[in-house]
């Protein structure tokens, strides 16, 4: 007789089904561990291929930014440079703007109506704050400067569609926009002087007259 426990007591050999059993669940642990290698491996070259996609769209997207400043950056120093040569030279051929200006009481101005000969498409809003200057004055003399640079501001905001618009803003308290647009829209007002744009542009701020983005 052997005892419960005892080495000689006999071992229950495994059968064919444990086999197969055995079999079965060390090829699930495999197949399981092998999915996930693959799946990882599928999933990292997945988020490389996003990461070079996104690299590659914001190169693209710098190229094209860096290309659309250099151009509006052009836009203004030629702007710049005609309005330098014609306060200087005193074109006769210049527009005067004076004549076709009239009261606008409800915003306690004045506005450019469209002069004979020209449509909403080759002129821009003139508005202005306060009376309507002479003729004479130094205030109309810059407004003819701002008005000749017309072909120009019509240049610049065609160049490119996400340009809404152009505009001059003098501390004359009078602004020059182009496109065109109705009093309703878009009136000069003192407000206007207290923008970055018009702040960080004055002599006193930019004594260099750099370029500068707002």
């Amino acid at each position: 007789m052997i005892a419960p426990g005892s080495p000689n007591q006999l071992v229950k050999k495994p059968t064919k089904i444990d086999r197969m059993r055995g079999l079965t669940i060390l090829f699930g642990v495999f197949s399981l561990v092998t999915t996930i290698v693959v799946s990882w491996t599928v999933f990292n070259q997945n988020l490389q291929r996003q990461k070079d996609a996104l690299i590659e769209a914001g190169t693209r997207l710098t190229i094209r930014f860096d290309h659309e400043l250099s151009e509006r950056a052009s836009s203004v120093r030629a702007m710049g440079q005609m309005a330098n040569d014609l306060l200087s030279g005193g074109d006769a051929r210049t527009f005067d703007p004076i004549r076709s200006l009239t009261p606008v009481k409800q915003h306690n101005g004045y506005m450019l109506d469209i002069p004979n000969g020209y449509s909403a498409d080759n002129i821009g809003s003139l508005t202005g704050e306060g009376v309507i200057p002479k003729s004479s004055s130094a205030v109309a003399r810059e407004m003819r400067m701002a008005v000749a640079l017309t072909p120009l501001f019509r240049a610049a905001a065609t160049l490119n569609p996400d340009t809404p618009w152009v505009y001059y803003t003098s501390a004359s308290r009078f602004a020059y926009v182009y496109p065109r647009s109705s009093a309703d829209i878009y009136f000069f007002t003192a407000a206007s002087l207290d923008y970055d744009v018009f702040r960080k542009a004055t002599p006193q701020a930019n004594p260099n007259r750099t370029l500068f983005w707002t």
